[in-house]
């Protein structure tokens, strides 16, 4: 009897220490599976960024060539009239209106 209830404790010993290194590792793997989470979080999001900045100097670029060409069709024009003119060339030119 004292025997079996040795051995009941040594597994139940056992299997608590084996749990604790289990749930040890699970930690581990969780916080490893978290950062990695963030760090392709963050890859994502300077990449967006990157691709909006990147469509901002497209955009400036576009605008400042119409600004140009309203500004060779028409040089009497002020600064005001050749912004508005740009906008519609460039409407015309990205939309067809």
């Amino acid at each position: 009897m004292f025997v079996l209830s040795f051995m009941l404790s040594y597994c139940g010993r056992t299997l608590l220490a084996m749990s604790g290194c289990l749930h040890g590792l699970l930690i581990k793997d969780l916080r490893f599976l978290n950062q990695r989470y963030n760090d392709m979080r963050w890859q994502i999001k300077n990449e967006i960024l990157s691709l909006q900045e990147e469509s901002k100097f497209h955009q400036s670029h576009l605008r400042l060539s119409a600004l140009n060409v309203a500004a060779v069709l028409s040089p009497q024009k002020e600064l005001g009239s050749l912004k508005n003119d740009a906008d519609a060339l460039l409407k015309w030119a990205l939309f067809g209106f």
